[in-house]
């Protein structure tokens, strides 16, 4: 039975991967006499990806928070575990 299922899924996945034999409606271009062709077939400029300014550096006062966070942290942070006997 698994060895049907595993050919049915084989079966399927290759009807689904193959290319469609039917011929596609082409999209209609725009009228010969558009100024179109005027601009060129592709543009000259593409963007560039937008660049962020780098963070500001810390303040003084976040560095103060960071530091108390830290205090924070190591006072309340849980015993080291006791050692394992050997």
């Amino acid at each position: 039975m698994m060895k049907i299922l595993v050919l049915l899924g084989c079966l399927l996945s290759l009807a689904l991967a193959l290319p469609v034999d039917e011929v596609h409606e082409r999209i209609a271009r725009s009228s010969s006499d558009s100024n179109s062709r005027e601009m060129g077939r592709y543009p000259s400029f593409y963007p560039p990806y937008p660049r962020f300014p780098p963070p500001p550096p810390p303040t003084q006062n976040q560095a103060d928070l960071w530091a108390l966070f830290l205090q924070f942290l190591l006072a309340n942070s849980p015993p080291a575990p006791p050692p394992v006997p050997t």
